[in-house]
């Protein structure tokens, strides 16, 4: 087992078994149970007039109708939110403190790394925390209707709208991480826990400033310091989550307060470990202040220490095997979620999400047009830099011949068989549909057989074909000489920014020819192009220079916070043409193609989507998976053949399931639970017939 998920599950273990812990998860519903039942037998019968008071009308992001309840479940929310943080950075500040005083620390450093113990305890304490946080929120719903019964119904308006609740867990999320680290330095410089929690207070408390000047806000809503509250990192995630209730947020408030958190976590992270390198280990007494600014200087000393904290190199990297699957179960996902979501108005096999008779359900079919569209965005951009990570190598080794022959081998033998044979077949699923949906009346028959041949998915076989053709080429015609160029380095925070750049602009200027969703002979995600093509030449091009092996382990984080920041900002503004919104609207069909400022932000958005998620998921594997299994292997071997067969098992599958009556989601989370066993169970077989392992 991994030393971090070790570590997770010690430290997760321990929190939640302490007295204090389940005191303070308990003690927030338990007193507001006492309160309302204090309140039944002081006041029996008196009645309780409807108290309304007048507020700005809310902005979007706001919590709704201007009445009470825009203030009272803010402040509330945002309280509860503090104290949480609070309670997080003193646990992992006096275990940290604690495990400096006894000695154990050094201990642990002799099996573990600074990066593994440290992301074990934020991981465990994080989820302890949001499981606090989770069952503060699952017991308002009975809290407010028992307070509404109490209060004679004053408390039954209130509601706590979607938008409300997804800013909140992306403040607990972003406000965790930056006390955690800010914990980490302080942790590291104090030699005892007792100083370090009271130098602690300056955050914690300061936390806290929204609400102390709670009701200066309320009389003075628009007054340039709660902008600058809202702005600061430290107080950001109460002082925005309370001006909700009370004024108008503009939206570049929030967009700019979730940047300014996610960029103080990087760097705080960075500064927060180097000062716990360099000073954990000193015990009795504080490092001076000209010790801590030549700490923060040896930033070149960070970078050294990131690439040799890459794995050591071996013959196999095992953390890609393990990626490739898991992307592999993503694409048979993808598939189902097309089927349960009708995403595609043509399909081999269609199940509309239907709540009613030809009444499509709108929460089903946004959830997974949503979950395609994420898909879409990166994960065969993934594959294409998989494969070219491997092409060099292989190139190098079977010369120009056996090159071709071996791709040609591996992806058109594929491609012939899948386009005579599997294709015509998973088509048949048109027949298994009812006839009001299809239109179909007639049986089929050999003369459609011409209709229903194609490439299906496998059209990334045939793309993948042509590119190693290409890079063949060129192989041969620059003579061998980028086999010379090959060195160990780190790719930079500015290359990755320019190739973020580049893929948009290209992206959008492809999707002004092709808007996405059009499909150009058998390439149905042909708009995506520059993405295959450039993620490929990048794959080739980290093989020549061990990128995998030496991507910084903090670069791979700031792309998923990049990913996860603007999938909430500029997604939403492309996706409905509103900010934090997914209603579905014609704007959808501006943000695909032809131009539209929409599409623009949509190219953008894809673009640091594709790259950010790619170097995180390589990281995190990396740091995470890069050990030899059995089931990892058993993925891996299976990748390729599950990708080729998959279509026909899903449409046998939903049609089998189609008797099943249940909700739209719930159907597609049950195909898929069966697809994706039943899938790497037919690979299994399929490759254990003569000669198909050499191919599949």
């Amino acid at each position: 087992m991994n030393k971090t998920t070790l570590i997770f599950r010690h430290e997760f273990t321990q929190e939640i078994k302490k007295v204090g812990y389940l005191v303070m998860t308990l003690i927030v519903p338990v007193l507001a149970l006492l309160a309302i039942g204090i309140f039944k037998l002081v006041f029996p019968a008196a009645p309780v007039q409807e108290a309304v008071q007048a507020a700005p009308p809310p902005a979007s992001g706001s919590t709704g109708d201007p009445n009470l309840a825009n203030i009272i479940i803010p402040g509330v929310f945002a309280l509860l939110l503090g104290l949480s943080l609070m309670l997080g950075a003193t646990s992992l500040i006096n275990g940290l403190g604690e495990e400096k005083e006894s000695r154990l620390i050094q201990v642990l450093f002799s099996s573990v790394s600074i990066r593994e113990l440290l992301i074990g305890k934020i991981l465990a304490l994080g989820l302890a925390g949001l499981l606090q946080v989770l069952v503060w929120l699952l017991s308002m719903p009975l809290l407010l209707r028992l307070a509404s019964a109490a209060f004679g119904g004053f408390l039954s308006r209130m509601q706590v709208p979607v938008n409300f609740l997804l800013l909140g867990i992306i403040y607990f999320v972003l406000g965790y991480l930056l006390f955690a680290v800010l914990s980490i330095g302080i942790g590291a410089i104090s030699p005892t826990a007792k100083e370090a929690n009271t130098l602690a207070l300056f955050y914690t408390l300061g936390s806290f400033v929204p609400l102390w000047l709670s009701s200066l806000n309320m009389f003075f809503p628009y007054s340039p310091i709660w902008v600058v509250l809202t702005l600061f990192p430290v107080t950001a995630p109460i002082m925005t989550m309370f001006r909700l209730g009370t004024s108008i947020v503009p939206t570049w408030q929030i967009v700019a307060s979730i940047a300014v958190l996610a960029l103080s976590i990087v760097g705080g992270l960075s500064l927060s470990i180097r000062l716990f390198r360099m000073h954990m280990l000193m015990t009795g007494k504080r490092p001076t202040i000209a010790q801590l600014v030549q700490t923060l200087r040896e930033s070149k000393e960070e970078a050294r220490e990131a690439v040799t904290e890459a794995p050591v190199k071996t013959a196999r990297l095992y953390f890609v095997d393990h990626l490739r699957g898991v992307l592999s179960i993503l694409v048979v996902l993808h598939h189902v979620a097309i089927v349960y979501g009708a995403v595609l108005p043509m399909f081999y096999y269609l199940e509309p999400p239907f709540s009613a008779p030809g009444v499509i359900d709108p929460i089903a079919y946004l959830v997974l047009t949503v979950f395609s569209l994420f898909n879409q965005a990166w994960f065969m951009g993934a594959f294409f830099l998989l494969a070219g990570y491997f092409v060099p190598g292989s190139f190098d080794r079977k010369g120009v011949g056996g090159f071709l022959k071996d791709k040609l081998v591996r992806l058109g033998i594929p491609a012939l068989v899948f386009y005579f044979v599997i294709n015509p077949a998973s088509w048949l699923g048109l027949w298994l549909m009812p006839a009001a949906l299809t239109g179909i009346t007639t049986p089929p028959s050999w003369g459609a057989y011409a209709r229903f041949t194609g490439l299906g998915p496998l059209w990334f076989a045939v793309l993948l074909l042509v590119f190693s053709f290409g890079y063949a080429g060129w192989r041969m015609l620059v003579k061998n000489r980028a086999a010379a160029t090959t060195g160990e380095s780190t790719p930079s925070y500015l290359g990755v920014g320019i190739a973020v750049l580049v893929l948009a602009g290209a992206s959008y200027l492809m999707r002004m020819v092709v808007p996405i969703g059009q499909s150009v002979g058998d390439f149905p995600t042909i708009a995506y192009l520059p993405q295959y093509l450039g993620f490929f030449v990048i794959g080739t091009v980290a093989s020549r220079r061990n990128w995998f092996r030496t991507i910084p382990f903090s670069m791979g984080i700031v792309g998923l916070v990049a990913a996860v920041v603007t999938s909430v900002v500029l997604f939403p503004l492309a996706f409905s043409g509103q900010w934090f919104s997914l209603e579905l609207t014609e704007a959808l069909s501006d943000a695909l193609g032809n131009g539209h400022w929409r599409y623009a932000v949509y190219a953008l958005w894809d673009a640091i989507m594709a790259v950010g998620l790619c170097l995180g998921q390589i990281v995190l594997f990396r740091r995470f998976f890069s050990g030899r299994n059995r089931f990892g292997k058993f993925l891996s071997q299976q990748s390729y053949a599950v990708y080729v067969v998959h279509i026909p098992l899903i449409v046998v599958i939903a049609y089998l399931l189609r008797g099943i009556t249940i909700a739209p989601l719930l159907k597609f989370g049950l195909a898929s639970a069966v697809t994706v066993p039943v899938c790497f169970l037919v690979a299994y077989l399929v490759r254990k017939i003569p000669f198909v392992s050499k191919v599949l």
